[in-house]
């Protein structure tokens, strides 16, 4: 059963404001995320939502308190934090109206209060995305719950409003960074503002719990980490939660991913990504606009000001004794800037497939920083001015890493290499460049494989992943998903055929991205995955594996696909994903 921490446990009370909520009369549980055993009493405990004059038959007589976060930061408009959310012990329900956090002037959007089925489908499909692309995952959508009242939705033009089916979208609450900031732009109703602590005073109280409140500094256990005095774990814990932020982002840019909204309001303090309402997947490296972040390639600025409002205000409110000294944000700045470069370092290295464990070794070396400073530099030509929209397939600009190192990998030691590479890289002496730096950089991480079964198991490691790394996920382009989600809308108004349609594309899209960003623990490599079947390379025994809902069914050498007739069926979905040329690389 999973359970969740208790956000009101971890904040003070004047971090909350209470309002009551009525039972929604026709509510069910419409979608539940399959990755959690979820308690027999959520919808009893969370279907609740603000009743209005409006829709007051759609509730029951009963009712129960709720309370609303108040936080600051960015994007807030004059709201006091999350306007049309809830909590309900350790969930937090998202669309059940307009909460009286509402700042005046904050314009419809910001504060009609509802959120729609089709916001919670994209939100768990993106939530279970992040999980396993990210290294320190992502909030996850836990369940959606049918309200039996409709919401206001932008128009599928951008033109006007429409009204859709209204859903309560269940996540766990999770601390945030702007739970300890300021909302400096909050205009208060007048009866909130007789109700409620001044902003100032909320912060206060607030920052006196960021340093139990912040990520433990890793290699370190409970008990050391327990004896420490508040000002020690406030200066470990930022740094922690600067270099999760690092890692997040790295990954994120090196994988084509962009949130499009990073404020401090949009990620967790244990460093995980949330709210998804921008985010899309890249076809290329384009220096993308999304949301109200900078472009693609200068976006990760606005966690610079996440941590440097941290310590602002840990600096004007944490009581500190006397010569105490608390966080600097230069230092802690820096300490990002500096582990963001070693990050991307990592993270663009890894995209040549080689694994993590035979390019950690070596990550300082100069083979290792000269082909990541390079493969940057690829990925960044032609891509300095800022693009608005999603580069789709069909919008993509400069160099196309993926087929780049792709191609390297399957012919690295051929005499027909830059003839390859010449559709790829047009300049003669960036291709001489690229085939040197790489091959430097091969011949180093690969130096522990010494017999000839070693490096053969290597190669179609090298060749595998690096396949997939490059692979396109068009069905993750922001524009693409929400067009996908609208249709099923369409086509499937009955809402439990929705609800199962639905089921399956978030099935499929998880299968596709278990394939792709599965960890390199150094064990068999996932080819293919659907609902019944995977099909996995194990380099090191020379076979393909076939599995039926986990239990290997089936073993093949890997020269057993090398022609049609010696092709297993078992096989054919495999090298049907996987394309012709990179399944031949591999026999």
């Amino acid at each position: 059963m999973a359970t969740f921490p208790q956000l009101q446990q971890q904040l003070p009370e004047a971090s909350f404001v209470p309002f009551e909520c009525h039972r929604l009369a026709t509510a069910e549980l419409a979608f539940q995320n399959p990755r959690f055993e979820l308690d027999a009493d959520l919808l009893e405990r969370c279907a609740f939502a603000i009743r209005t004059e409006e829709s007051e038959g759609a509730f029951t007589p009963a009712s129960q308190q709720s309370f609303g976060e108040r936080y600051g930061g960015e994007g807030l408009m004059h709201n006091g934090g999350g306007v049309r959310c809830g909590l309900f012990g350790p969930y937090q329900v998202k669309g059940i109206g307009r909460n009286p956090l509402a700042g005046e002037g904050s314009g419809f959007w910001y504060t009609h209060g509802g959120s729609s089925f089709e916001e919670g489908f994209a939100e768990m499909v993106w939530g279970e995305v992040l999980e396993r692309v990210l290294p320190h995952g992502a909030v996850p959508v836990l369940a959606l719950i049918g309200t039996g009242l409709q919401c206001w939705v932008k128009a599928p033009d951008g033109m006007g409003r429409i009204c859709v089916p209204r859903a309560l979208i269940v996540r766990p609450g999770v601390l945030r960074p702007a739970h300890f900031e300021r909302a400096y732009h909050y205009r208060p109703s007048a009866e909130m503002r007789r109700a409620l602590p001044h902003d100032t005073e909320r912060t206060r109280h607030a920052i006196g719990a960021l340093p139990d409140s912040l990520p433990r500094e890793r290699g370190s256990d409970e008990a050391s980490w327990q004896s420490l005095k508040p000002a020690q774990k406030l200066e470990r814990g930022l740094h922690e939660f600067a270099l999760r932020l690092a890692e997040q982002h790295a990954t994120a840019r090196a994988r084509r991913f962009m949130h499009g909204a990073l404020t401090s309001g949009n990620v967790a303090l244990d460093g995980r990504w949330l709210d998804y309402s921008t985010t899309s997947a890249l076809s290329c490296y384009a220096n993308t606009v999304l949301g109200t972040n900078e472009p693609f390639w200068h976006d990760h600025t606005h966690l610079l000001q996440v941590l440097n409002n941290l310590c602002f205000y840990a600096g004007k409110y944490l009581p500190r004794a006397e010569g105490e000294a608390l966080p600097r944000a230069k230092a802690l700045t820096t300490f990002f800037s500096q582990h963001f470069a070693l990050q991307m370092v990592a993270q663009f290295t890894k995209l040549t497939g080689y694994p993590e464990s035979a390019i950690a070794p070596h990550a300082h070396a100069p083979a290792v920083i000269a082909l990541a400073t390079h493969l940057m530099k690829l990925a960044r030509a032609g891509n300095e001015r800022p693009f608005e929209g999603i580069p789709d397939a069909g919008a993509k600009r400069g160099y196309d890493l993926g087929q780049i190192l792709c191609t390297l990998a399957v012919h690295p030691q051929s005499s027909e290499l830059d003839a390859r590479l010449e559709p790829l890289i047009a300049c003669a002496a960036t291709r001489r460049e690229t085939r040197r730096l790489y091959g430097e950089f091969a011949a180093l991480v690969s130096s522990a494989a010494v017999t000839p079964e070693e490096r053969l198991a290597l190669r179609r490691r090298v060749i595998l992943q690096s396949a997939k790394a490059g692979r396109d996920v068009h069905f993750l382009y922001r524009n693409q998903l929400y067009g996908q989600l609208q249709r099923l809308a369409m086509r499937y108004p009955d809402r439990r055929e929705l609800c199962t349609m639905f089921g399956r594309l978030l099935e499929n899209v998880v299968n596709e991205i278990e394939v792709l960003h599965q960890r390199d623990t150094g064990g068999p490599l996932l080819a293919y995955r659907d609902r019944q079947h995977s099909v996995e390379l194990d380099v090191r025994e020379g076979n393909w594996r076939v599995r039926r809902q986990g239990r290997v069914i089936e073993t093949h050498p890997i020269a057993s696909g090398t022609t049609e007739k010696t092709l297993p069926v078992a096989l054919y979905p495999a090298r049907e994903w996987l394309g012709k040329s990179t399944w031949e690389a591999l026999l």
